[in-house]
């Protein structure tokens, strides 16, 4: 089965996500999002509304008995495996060495799948997570009904009110802060369909922590940075740390040429 691209959320709800609980502390919960166990407890419902949906809609119709059957089925621990395997979700988390193992537990796969569509749902609605999931559950158009919307197979669904194209010959704005970069950063991509992939990996002991963040656009790297927590700490500050050195990797980036 091929699945379609996997819809873009922003930096913050990446990081949010892809960061084992053992690492986080008050400083690392997202304003906005909490953390990741907040989004899976969203996600979880939102996902099953999204596909009792999708099965409602089929034509011909599903009895009660049947759409319940569909339900199971779709929401399986073998669908949640198949998705986040080919999704290669475990590789953007994360973790302890010693804790990696709990990645493959059937309870830690279903709350990662449903942490990421948490995350979709907040930051660009139900439509976008509908368009999405049909294509997991239901890959032929014509069993659904004409107000399902429909998106071509492999591209991530549009904003809401997706902004303008970019030219690549256009100048962009003038950005004076990082953050407002990687804003700027993350709407560019969108607006041009390119597919953004984070790798941020851990080396050296918990209390001397080194990360390496790369940026990967369309699977070249772009730009990177290492750096640690300061000596003697415990990286309470690891999230906003590591959250800085992506904003300076986005920093290093030249926009235009992307």
């Amino acid at each position: 089965m091929t699945l379609p691209l996997l819809p873009p959320i922003s930096s913050n709800a990446a990081l949010t996500i892809f960061t084992h609980r053992s690492f986080r502390s008050s400083e690392f919960n997202n304003d906005n999002l909490g953390d990741g166990d907040r989004l899976a407890f969203l996600g979880k419902r939102v996902l099953c509304m999204v596909v009792a949906d999708i099965h409602f809609k089929k034509r011909p119709m599903l009895h009660d008995d049947r759409l319940e059957i569909e339900l199971e089925i779709s929401l399986s621990e073998d669908a949640y495996e198949q998705w986040v395997t080919q999704y290669e979700m475990r590789e953007k988390f994360t973790c302890p060495p010693d804790l990696r193992g709990e990645l493959l537990t059937a309870r830690e796969t279903i709350r990662l799948f449903n942490a990421y569509v948490g995350a979709l749902y907040v930051e660009q609605g139900y439509p976008s997570v509908q368009a999405w999931i049909r294509f997991l559950v239901d890959q032929n158009p014509d069993s659904l009904t004409s107000e399902t919307p429909y998106h071509e197979m492999g591209n991530p669904p549009p904003p809401v009110s997706p902004p303008p194209p970019v030219p690549h010959d256009t100048l962009l704005p003038a950005v004076t802060t990082k953050s407002a970069f990687l804003s700027l950063f993350n709407q560019t991509a969108a607006q041009r369909s390119q597919k953004i992939k984070w790798n941020a990996l851990q080396s050296g002991p918990d209390h001397a922590l080194i990360w390496t963040v790369d940026c990967l656009v369309e699977g070249i790297t772009r730009a990177s940075e290492r750096g640690g927590c300061a000596t003697g700490t415990a990286c309470n500050g690891l999230g906003q740390r590591r959250d800085g050195f992506i904003r300076n990797v986005v920093g290093m980036m030249d926009i235009e040429s992307m």
